[in-house]
């Protein structure tokens, strides 16, 4: 058990599927409270076995994956704003293309820097032209969009 006491007043603090559960109790620090604590903690182990609070194995999903189905959702979402969504569609054609299969969560930073710096100088080998950076910021601006 990971019970502690911080300014004479229980705390329990504990990792749960790599998140850090922390709980401060605002009991004394007594003997008695100490199993009251334990217990607590140990009932708020099973709640999180349980799945009762909502924390859940994240599904690994490709980008594709992804931002297709974020497509259908916006399609029917901006139905009287076709312009926004074709919009949207057309920039998520070159995400697709950089971020391809890579695993949504694992996107990082130096991903969209690299992302960004592509799409400003061109590829020959994909023969995609460069941009002009107003194009970089709507196509970061979607997906900033689809990263909500």
């Amino acid at each position: 058990m990971s019970v502690n006491s911080r300014n004479g007043r229980l705390e329990y603090r504990f990792m749960f599927r790599g998140q850090d559960i922390f709980q401060a109790t605002g009991l004394e620090d007594t003997a008695r409270n100490r199993k009251a604590v334990a217990d607590m903690e140990a009932a708020r182990r099973q709640q999180l076995r349980e799945g009762a609070l909502g924390i859940q194995k994240l599904q690994a999903r490709s980008f594709i994956d992804a931002f297709d189905a974020f497509l259908l959702q916006e399609a029917t979402v901006r139905r009287s704003r076709i312009n926004t969504w074709k919009r949207i569609k057309t920039s998520g054609a070159s995400l697709k293309l950089f971020f391809g299969k890579k695993t949504l969560y694992l996107l990082t930073e130096g991903d969209i820097d690299a992302y960004k710096i592509w799409r400003l100088s061109g590829d020959d080998q994909q023969h995609i032209s460069a941009v002009k950076s107003v194009t970089v910021r709507h196509d970061l601006d979607n997906l900033s969009l689809f990263l909500q």
